[in-house]
């Protein structure tokens, strides 16, 4: 009698711990099968956002280059003063104050031809740039670019422009202080450096 009752028992402690073994793991496996599918759901909608994210942010940059950027003469409003003199100096009959503190140049050095806080033309100053002695000796300096640039976001607008010859670039940036001109900034540009003023 007391095998009819052990063997039983045996199988029936066999084939519940088997079979709770097999239904255990097959809630291990829907519970994993849902996760990764709410993973991939997770995923998918922060690889959205991050996208989402990214185009919110180049849409604010532009906005915001767009904004501080060089723009043509007619596209802003000069004062009558600023205007007057920034085109005299385009004419070459303005001078502008040398600042070495706000060159920059490693190539075109205005340093090299300018004395610092000294008054030149435009003219004077291509001129001494393609003098003797200089590196671009005998070319022919030109004015590529004329803008208008808010540097202090106050709407007063400084001159921005680049003199170049050949490949090399010299970016200036001229301020109206006062009724005198200044030239505050001078970076310069070539095939392996780009200076730009935005």
């Amino acid at each position: 009698m007391k095998k009819n009752v052990v063997i039983p028992l045996m199988l029936f402690c066999i084939v519940g711990l088997t079979g709770c073994g097999i239904n255990e793991h097959q809630e291990d496996l829907t519970i994993n099968s849902e996760s990764s599918l709410f993973e991939s759901i997770d995923e998918c909608e922060s690889a959205e956002n991050e996208v989402a994210t990214e185009e919110n942010s180049y849409d604010a940059y532009m906005k915001y280059r767009d904004f501080i950027s060089p723009k043509r003469k007619e596209d802003v409003k000069l004062d009558p003063e600023s205007e007057r003199i920034y085109q005299r100096f385009m004419d070459g009959e303005e001078p502008a104050q040398y600042d070495i503190e706000g060159d920059i140049a490693q190539y075109i050095r205005l340093s090299e031809a300018l004395e610092n806080g000294k008054r030149y033309t435009l003219k004077e100053i291509i001129e001494k740039l393609a003098s003797e002695g200089q590196y671009g000796e005998g070319w022919n300096y030109e004015v590529r670019r004329e803008g208008y640039i808010d540097l202090g976001l106050d709407e007063n607008y400084e001159l921005c422009m680049d003199i170049g010859a050949s490949e090399f670039n010299l970016t200036l940036v001229i301020k109206n202080i006062g009724g005198k001109l200044k030239i505050c900034f001078a970076g310069d540009s070539w095939s392996r450096k780009e200076t730009t003023v935005k």
